[in-house]
């Protein structure tokens, strides 16, 4: 993976709109920029399927480890209006993503039982629209980001892509 490269332009303004949204609507004492890293593998590998050109600019957001899954659902509802301005919103990687967890034993294609119970959280979650009763920390169990897709405004031609 490593060898493989996927140079999209960034979506600066977007960044500066997603950074006004989640400090307004969203709440957020901070939001840190990091223009140094590139995208993570979680948002360029389906970005590569869909976009294979890299010719759309993205802005991406990362899943806050120490918080919990309904600061994320909130972070989603914050940036919901940028599906009125033509933004595709992309919630990528796994509902489970811990690579500290995952057993490469299991060969029957079987979920593991902390996993099945966070997909049946997730699940209900969603169904209900918000978060159902308690659930262990999205840092031991989760890695994508609660977002709805938005609609893609082919003029405007930009990407918000959360990753795990």
């Amino acid at each position: 993976m490593y060898k493989l490269k996927y140079e999209a332009p960034g979506a600066i303004e977007l960044g500066k709109r997603v950074k006004e949204l989640l400090m307004g609507e969203g709440g957020m004492k901070r939001v840190d920029e990091d223009k140094n890293r590139g995208l993570d593998h979680g948002a360029w590998v389906p970005l590569m399927l869909m976009y294979p050109e890299a010719d759309i600019p993205v802005c991406q957001l990362s899943v806050q480890s120490s918080q919990s899954g309904t600061y994320h659902y909130n972070m989603g509802k914050a940036l919901a209006p940028l599906k009125d301005e033509g933004v595709l919103i992309i919630g990528s990687g796994s509902a489970t993503h811990n690579l500290r967890k995952l057993d490469f034993n299991i060969t029957n294609g079987s979920a593991v039982p902390w996993a099945l119970a966070f997909d049946h959280w997730l699940r209900d979650s969603l169904l209900q629209g918000r978060a159902a009763g308690k659930q262990e920390s999205i840092r031991q169990t989760a890695g994508s980001c609660l977002v709805r897709p938005a609609r893609f405004n082919q003029r405007k031609r930009q990407l918000c892509a959360t990753m795990s």
